[in-house]
């Protein structure tokens, strides 16, 4: 039987260790993703953008719903790294995603039929592809999960987006066609499938053993539901603007929600994949729970903040990179960055419910989220465009947000005083940037009357007494650590120690 490895005393020095691994493989993986849609933009059309991003939709909409879990299930469960567990999680992975490349390549044509485009028949069925690599995968890459062992895992991927990148762009020089945007994906998942055999000694046997199906299963049964809400709350805005706008305009959103998700993806990382296998080790200790959600929170959405009001001021020039026919995505992107923030901060306390199995919380943000999206959606893009449908979002993401805040913070016991004492820092700083904003809007009005504004200049204020405020309070009201701090010697961060 493999061993688990067991997490130390210093349980928030291991989340931040492993959450270095995971945000500096996340950001080299980005990197390579928006380096290739750079080159992509000069070589292909917005149109092309739009279909892939139907076809990827529906891809990911088979597949949530034949997701019953398994992943979180073999994370969560203590004794998953027994191989009668792990011979049947790889094998009902397998079959379930014979069974979907199947399905995508028979309703491929009616997907087409529906929004009237016969080459999202072509697309659909090279996704399929896609689901057969990924379920030949070797588990070893969840058991290295399971230990934290993120080092590897962001080396596999970044190989795989490297070949996956050089194909794409390879492809693009000599066939402009929406095809190898989806070429180019399975090209990745099928790099990644080769090398988790390289790295790990696991070797998968066709077996089912019934009670780790019935464990594996049974968890995963509960979330279901949630997880396929949450998905369709990603995917609604593709789904309706498809059917509503013209390729081009699709094509211009996703473009922007690419460069946002790039954004939103470093931070989901490390609250999602790092912080999940955490809190499932402490999931019969609800006040170590309680204390290392305030240190993740504490951590990372200061950071967060930082980096996406970043974000809107340097949107302009991040656009001005890209061919004259996507400068509209520089307002798009402006207006959808919150629904990025507000994303990030719902997942600081989403993953605590998880590890908890009380999925109630999270079913409620993604119905509420799913609700106000697709109801607004429709009405505010005939009325704005492409930034109606980023309202939209940021309506929904901001409603789910406050509603998952709200059930995790009544199931870790978390009073809304304590709470609010915990995160003071956060709100003195948030009150500190409002404040710099306002003060440099009222400026910037007399600096319009005569004829010199700054438009970056309230939000450039903004940030910097926010940024100030946390440095202040970090260095001055929190204490300093310990001489014989256990941390190892070369990872002693200056966020480890402010938190601590």
């Amino acid at each position: 039987m493999l061993k688990c490895a067991r997490l130390p005393d210093d349980h928030f020095g291991r989340y931040l260790r492993a959450g270095g691994w995971m945000t500096a493989g996340s950001l080299a993986i980005q990197i390579l993703r928006l380096g290739r849609m750079w080159v992509l933009t000069w070589l292909l059309i917005p149109d092309y953008f739009g279909l892939a991003a139907i076809a990827w939709t529906v891809l990911a909409i088979t597949k949530e719903l034949s997701d019953t879990g398994l992943n979180q299930s073999f994370i969560q469960h203590p004794n998953a790294l027994d191989k009668p567990f792990l011979h049947t999680f790889w094998t009902i992975c397998l079959l379930r995603n014979l069974l979907l490349a199947l399905m995508l390549f028979i309703l491929a044509p009616i997907v087409a039929t529906a929004y009237a485009n016969t080459n999202l028949t072509m697309l659909i069925r090279l996704c399929s592809l896609t689901l057969l690599c990924e379920g030949l995968t070797s588990a070893g890459l969840m058991i290295l999960r399971k230990q934290l062992q993120f080092k590897v895992i962001k080396l596999i991927e970044i190989i795989a987006q490297i070949g996956g990148i050089a194909l794409t762009i390879s492809l693009a020089w000599f066939w402009q066609s929406p095809s190898v945007l989806i070429l180019g994906e399975a090209a990745i998942a099928a790099i990644t499938c080769l090398t988790s055999y390289l790295v790990s000694p696991w070797r998968p046997r066709f077996h089912l053993d019934k009670t780790a199906a019935h464990v594996l299963l049974g968890f995963g049964i509960q979330i279901y539901l949630t997880e396929l809400i949450m998905m369709l709350t990603f995917r609604i805005d593709i789904l309706i603007l498809g059917k509503i706008a013209p390729t081009s305009d699709l094509g211009l959103y996703c473009l922007a929600m690419t460069l946002l998700m790039a954004l939103v993806l470093l931070f989901k990382q490390v609250t999602v994949q790092v912080g999940f296998p955490t809190y499932a080790h402490l999931q019969n200790d609800l006040d170590q729970l309680r204390n290392l959600t305030r240190k993740s929170i504490l951590t990372v959405l200061p950071l967060a903040i930082v980096a996406f009001t970043l974000l809107v001021l340097f949107a302009p020039w991040l656009v001005r990179l890209l061919p004259d026919k996507y400068t509209l995505i520089a307002p798009t992107l402006r207006v959808l960055t919150p629904a990025g923030l507000f994303i990030v901060t719902s997942t600081l306390m989403t993953t605590q419910l998880y590890a908890l199995k009380r999925l109630r919380g999270c079913l409620w943000m993604a119905i509420l989220r799913l609700a106000v999206t697709a109801l607004l959606i429709i009405p505010v893009y005939r009325h704005f465009g492409i930034k109606g449908c980023c309202l939209a979002m940021v309506a929904g993401t901001a409603m789910g947000m406050i509603t998952i805040w709200i059930f995790t913070a009544h199931t870790l016991q978390w009073r809304l005083s304590r709470l609010l004492i915990d995160l003071a820092p956060i709100w003195l700083s948030l009150l500190a940037g409002i404040t710099g904003a306002a003060a440099g809007f009222l400026f910037n009005q007399q600096l319009i009357l005569q004829g010199a504004a700054i438009p970056t200049l309230p939000w450039t204020l903004g940030l910097i007494l926010f940024c100030l405020t946390q440095l202040i309070y970090y260095s001055r009201v929190l204490p300093r650590p310990p001489r014989d701090s256990q941390t190892r010697p070369g990872l002693k961060t200056p966020l480890l120690h402010l938190i601590d």
